[in-house]
């Protein structure tokens, strides 16, 4: 597939559509390394997203400070480039440091992002798009409603299962996530692993280690999700 990393983030992005949309899907399905790729640029956009948008207020001031220290008249538009290309790099470093570092008990519980994308039909769609509004401002009841009406007349997309089940992870319902998340973990669809952690998480919640143990090492070693599994495996253990 040509320019793959543009071809995801399009996907990610909700910009894929008709046919285009279709043999993306199918290709995930069939293709093991292609899915967790996917899903592991689906969890950097994400991360990316939501530390853009958190309140990491020290960190950048103190970058701003940094950039404006070397911004001196005198000098010369390449001078003044290069620290800014320098700052950059660094802003990385330490952003991906904080993340993966000083962050990774927090992440391992962190709800993914509700991916906005064409489904179905206009109707279907414009009640997803809503849906998906919902379920990212955190009004996780308010979505689910929404999720379900759409599980009624298409219940054979697991997508609108998958993510109304996680809206009672986010209300810290552990049992009926459990119950929703079950047959999906247990099903043949993409989002089967996916489930598959987030029950393990349910039931680590609900006091049953043991059985959450044995759930998480029934996932694939591979792609950020195998990562986040064996995280969740060694903190359990």
């Amino acid at each position: 597939m040509e320019h793959l990393a543009d071809k995801i983030q399009d996907y990610i992005e909700g910009q894929l559509q008709g046919e285009e949309l279709q043999e993306f899907e199918t290709h995930m399905e069939q293709d093991t390394d292609f899915r967790n790729l996917v899903l592991l640029q689906t969890e950097v956009h994400d991360i990316i997203n939501k530390r853009l948008n958190s309140n990491e207020s020290d960190l950048r001031e103190s970058l701003f400070h940094a950039e404006t220290e070397y911004r001196y008249p005198k000098q010369t538009l390449f001078q003044r480039i290069k620290p800014i290309v320098t700052i950059a790099s660094a802003a990385c470093v330490l952003l991906f440091g904080y993340l993966f570092f000083f962050n990774n008990n927090t992440a391992l519980y962190e709800l993914p992002t509700m991916q906005s994308e064409i489904v179905r039909g206009q109707e279907s769609n414009d009640q997803y798009e809503e849906a998906v509004r919902l379920y990212n401002q955190k009004s996780y009841a308010d979505s689910r409603t929404i999720l379900n009406n759409l599980i009624n007349k298409e219940p054979e997309v697991i997508q609108y299962q998958y993510y109304a089940a996680l809206t009672y992870l986010g209300e810290e319902n552990y049992n009926e996530a459990k119950v929703k998340l079950n047959p999906i973990a247990n099903g043949e669809s993409i989002f089967k692993d996916e489930a598959k952690y987030y029950l393990a998480v349910s039931l680590e919640k609900l006091g049953s280690k043991e059985e959450a143990v044995v759930l998480l090492k029934t996932i694939p070693n591979q792609g950020e999700l195998g990562r986040k599994a064996q995280k969740l495996l060694d903190k359990l253990n």
